[in-house]
Formats: structure tokens, C-alpha cells, sequence
């Protein structure tokens, strides 16, 4: 089984193109997508939207289940409120579909506003309850708060209630502006990062 598989549903894309102006996200003009005006994505790797062409490498690699998750840009959590339940509720529900008749190969992990907790904690509850989802990925911080924030308890207590796993994903590593080469914002940033994100864990 692997544990570490990012994957966005096609019709996610489709949606944000439809409705993603009202809500604050953007496909750029090079096929990425913009949150909030901000920085946006690289552009999509091929392997990250079509799930037949992952299953025939999962098969070459003799792997039998892959738990897919969110590209972690799209946490955005830059994204207000209501924007951001947008966001992932979407994420959520298009995942599931995506994987509908193929459960045998893949599971699903949900997308949760953790910018706004009490969003974050019924997004996460609709998504293991209703949608089938087995975990939740979450970033190692949220904008300026760590995640030993008293802000984010109902997500914790949430998560705890339900017996979900917490995937906890680097994103905008520390010390990234001086990693650039050698891809040390990889092998020494996201590592870093982590190792920072438990340490709030365990001493909050």
C-alpha cells in the first residue's frame, strides 16, 4: 500500500473554471491555479490527474492500493471561510467520485479548510461519514499558526472522535529561500519542517 500518492480529479479543474472566480481560486493561463491572488501552482504533472495510466504503473510496480490526497497547494489556506469549505468539499467530493468502482485499488483521503476549524471539523466528519474517506492530510502549519494552536481544536477533537489518521505534508518549508539547488528545499526543508510541526505537537 502506498501512503503518499497526490492526485486533483480532472473535474476539479472543470469546477474552478465554472465557479472558482466567486470563490477566490483561478486556473492561470498556463494551467495552473491561483488561491486568493497569491502565488499559484507549478502546472499539473500528467501522472497527478489520470488515474488509468496510475493504475498501470501501480501494476509495473506491483502496487495493489494507493491512498490518494490532495496536491498540498491545495490547502490553501490563504482562502476565507466560506471559500475554503468551497475548496475542499469539492476536493472531497470529486475524489470520491473518481474513484468510485475502483475502491479495490483506491482509498481517499479528505481536504479540510483548517483555516477555519469548525469548517474544517464538519468537512471531515462529511468526508469519513458520507464519502468513505480514511484519513485527512493537513499541512504542517496554517498561514501563522501552529498546529498546537487552541484555535484548532475542534479539528483535533474531531479527528480523534473519529478515529482518523492525520497525514501531516510539509508545505512552504523552512529556510526554503536558501534551498533553491541540489533540491534541499526537498531533502533537508520538508524534513525540517516536519521535524518542527511535532515539535509543536508534543510540547503543546
Amino acid at each position: 500500500m502506498d501512503l503518499h500518492c497526490h492526485f486533483i480529479p480532472p473535474r476539479l479543474i472543470e469546477r474552478i473554471e465554472n465557479e472558482g472566480e466567486a470563490h477566490s481560486v483561478f486556473v492561470t493561463d498556463r494551467g495552473a491555479v491561483s488561491f486568493a491572488g497569491g502565488d499559484a501552482t507549478q502546472s499539473f504533472p500528467a501522472g497527478m490527474v489520470d488515474l488509468d495510466n496510475r493504475l498501470v504503473w501501480m501494476d509495473a510496480q506491483e502496487v495493489d492500493i494507493q491512498v490518494l490526497s490532495a496536491w498540498m497547494d491545495f490547502s490553501a489556506y490563504v482562502l476565507d471561510e466560506a471559500d475554503g469549505a468551497w475548496l475542499a468539499r469539492s476536493l472531497n467530493e470529486l475524489t470520491a467520485e473518481a474513484i468510485v468502482g475502483r475502491r479495490d485499488r483506491f482509498r481517499a483521503m479528505a481536504a479540510v479548510p483548517l483555516q477555519a476549524p469548525e469548517a474544517a471539523a464538519s468537512e471531515l466528519r462529511y468526508a469519513v461519514e458520507e464519502l468513505e474517506m480514511v484519513a485527512v492530510e493537513i499541512a504542517t502549519s496554517v498561514v501563522d499558526r501552529e498546529l498546537d494552536h487552541p484555535s484548532l481544536g475542534p479539528f483535533w477533537d474531531t479527528a480523534e472522535e473519529l478515529d482518523a489518521l492525520v497525514l501531516v505534508h510539509p508545505y512552504a518549508s523552512i529556510g526554503s529561500e536558501r534551498l533553491q539547488r541540489y533540491f534541499l528545499t526537498n531533502i533537508v526543508g520538508n524534513p525540517a519542517e516536519e521535524t518542527v510541526a511535532a515539535a509543536y505537537l508534543i510540547y503543546g
